[in-house]
């Protein structure tokens, strides 16, 4: 299979790759790279179509039929997050609280966990439910609550926390959606920031690690060429919105 997505950690001492269903992950701090790749067994669903690390050990992977959570570490189990629908883009805030995915059906699944320690040690298999019913489920420790927040014109393409994990900037359609996760329920009943003005289609977007800014590349890669980066500060977004 072609490699389709590769990301680093954040101290730059491991990479991980998709190929197809299955996760490469390679080991960076020695010299036999070849010797130091671990392959994860492919995921349940379709093609693997997102990445990322959280933190330095743990990696959340977005396909159809959910998303999946590693561990880079010996031994640890995995954990998984069932969703009826493609799964396009995939982000987790550092405590691995809140996992998020960009679903093909115009919105974003929330996935509320239970004890970091608890995810951790690998505790079972965590099902989902259906869209939108603020679920609540039990396994084996590891409690978990899911929703999900739509609005979207088309498919989210695109998620991403900021460095605290209190902000999550989306794409979907022409419209970048920002999401408040300061809330004991993260953004559940509340307003998101919406910054306009694209004239196409999201197709990708860049969030400083701060989040004051968050910069979105329009669907303006026609015949190869980059037609417009925008760009909106929060702060004044919310004054715009207030």
């Amino acid at each position: 299979h072609t490699v389709s997505h590769v990301r680093t950690n954040a101290a730059g001492q491991m990479a991980a790759c998709a190929a197809g269903r299955t996760l490469h992950v390679v080991d960076l701090s020695g010299d036999d790279y070849e010797s130091n790749r671990r392959v994860f067994p492919p995921v349940a669903g379709g093609v693997i179509e997102d990445i990322k690390f959280v933190g330095n050990k743990t990696l959340v992977v977005a396909y159809y039929g959910g998303v999946c959570v590693f561990s880079t570490e010996a031994g640890a189990s995995g954990i998984v997050l069932e969703y009826g629908t493609n799964v396009l883009a995939v982000a987790a805030t550092p405590k691995l609280d809140y996992v998020v995915g960009g679903c093909m059906d115009a919105c974003v699944h929330i996935w509320k966990l239970g004890q970091p320690e608890d995810k951790a040690a690998g505790k079972g298999v965590v099902d989902g439910g259906a869209e939108g019913e603020g679920d609540e489920e039990e396994a084996e420790g590891t409690k978990l609550i899911e929703y999900s927040c739509g609005g979207y014109m088309t498919k989210v393409s695109a998620v991403d926390f900021n460095w605290e994990g209190t902000q999550m900037a989306s794409s979907g359609g022409t419209q970048n959606t920002v999401w408040d996760f300061t809330g004991q329920d993260g953004p559940g009943g509340t307003v998101p920031v919406v910054a306009l003005g694209h004239s196409k289609n999201c197709t990708c977007q860049v969030c400083s690690e701060c989040c004051f800014l968050v910069r979105v590349l329009a669907a303006a890669v026609l015949n190869c060429t980059l037609h417009a980066l925008e760009q909106w500060r929060f702060d004044a977004l919310l004054a715009a919105v207030l």
